[in-house]
């Protein structure tokens, strides 16, 4: 598909938003506005669009209604391969800064100062999820400066300065081992982090409550994956006050620098993306698959005789990714499993549950979780299958 027009002329106070939208757009192999309304009107989002809404979004000098414009970036955040939550962030602090910035008193020029123009919504051949364009407000229309009198204007731009700030202070900081002694002695407060792999930074990360758990999910990733030794992940940190991190600090660094740390890019920060996803193919790029699941980890708490429901809960709750199965698990109380002596791996124990289980139950390993369903399906990016059917008995499937 070619790219969507552009707004002509495009109103200053727009420009960052709309080249970031396009942007964002071109990442996803420019999807029809056809298809991206009909994503957006399937998905649980505050809002329905048209394909001319979303046309508008991109081509009409209008301030895009947020709920529109979260829609549009969750829906191309992933084909772009790109981190939806950080995405969204991103877009609500330009979409903000575009807001103020056309809010912002004109110079009085002989009227009354500081005028502004009524927030009306925009009505008629206008999409009512769109606001006018401040340039075309005529309390707003500027003169051109006639002589070396006139002051001309000035625009103190507050997130180019806390981010210059912000990098300094973290280009300051040595990074430390990401590892359970450090995270000890963090505070449970607001921040923001970075995480280096082997010395090279991959990813930028915000805290919006306690950075020890936020860095503690992240080395409790790390631990359960391919390819990946907690040992070569450094990390260095600032704390932020707790209203600062609503202007997303890690987007304005990745700005600042130029570059998206690669695990933004793919997806480490996502977390189990609900059954509704599981048969979604997942992106060569992805972190998950460029770093899948170990299936041969031991689960030390897992030995000697447990019920299948004990021994659901235990790998739930042990494992370092996430392992969600039937709820009818959670009654089989009368089979026993025997796992020994020795810890089991993980896929001895998804064997071995799926044998007790008995006919009908399926275990997939996924590239970022693990899944038990009553149920015989082909899951397009399965890593490995644990199958017990009537027709094969149990068989296991590798990708």
């Amino acid at each position: 598909m070619p790219p969507f027009a552009r707004p002509d002329p495009l109103p200053p106070h727009l420009r960052e938003l709309n080249e970031a939208l396009h942007e964002l757009h071109r990442l996803a192999g420019r999807p029809s506005a056809r298809r991206v309304a009909g994503h957006i009107n399937a998905g649980a989002f505050r809002t329905t669009a048209t394909h001319e809404w979303v046309r508008r979004a991109f081509a009409k000098p209008l301030l895009p209604n947020w709920d529109l414009l979260e829609a549009l970036v969750t829906v191309l955040s992933p084909p772009a391969g790109l981190d939806t939550a950080l995405q969204v962030e991103r877009f609500r602090v330009l979409r903000l800064a575009a807001e103020r910035l056309a809010d912002a008193p004109a110079p009085d020029r002989g009227g009354s100062a500081g005028a502004r123009a009524p927030r009306t919504a925009g009505t008629g051949s206008e999409s009512p999820v769109m606001a006018y364009p401040r340039s075309a407000d005529p309390v707003r229309a500027r003169p051109p400066l006639t002589s070396s009198s006139d002051g001309g204007d000035f625009a103190f731009s507050f997130t180019a300065a806390f981010t210059q700030q912000l990098g300094a202070r973290l280009a300051e900081s040595s990074p430390q081992p990401l590892d359970e002694g450090n995270l000890d002695r963090l505070q449970p407060r607001p921040g923001i982090y970075e995480l280096f792999h082997r010395g090279q930074l991959v990813y930028i990360g915000k805290a919006e409550r306690t950075l020890p758990a936020n860095l503690g999910r992240a080395l409790r990733k790390i631990s359960g994956r391919r390819g990946l030794d907690p040992r070569d992940v450094s990390f260095t940190h600032l704390y932020v006050s707790e209203d600062l991190t609503a202007i997303a600090p890690e987007a304005l660094l990745m700005k600042r620098q130029h570059v998206v740390p690669p695990w933004n890019r793919n997806g480490f920060g996502n977390s189990d993306p609900g059954r509704g996803r599981d048969a979604s193919p997942v992106a060569e790029g992805h972190f998950d698959m460029q770093h899948p699941v170990d299936l041969y980890l031991p689960v030390r708490e897992l030995t000697g005789e447990r019920s299948i429901r004990e021994a659901a809960a235990v790998l739930k709750q042990s494992l370092p990714y996430s392992f969600r199965y039937h709820g009818a698990m959670k009654d089989e109380e009368a089979v026993v499993l025997d796992f020994g002596g020795i810890p089991p791996t993980v896929d001895s124990a998804l064997a071995l549950l799926v044998k007790g289980l008995g006919v009908g139950w399926q275990a997939t390993a996924l590239p970022g979780h693990v899944i038990a369903y009553q149920e015989d399906r082909h899951y397009p990016s399965a890593l490995r299958t644990y199958r017990n059917s009537v027709v094969q008995g149990f068989v296991v499937h590798d990708r």
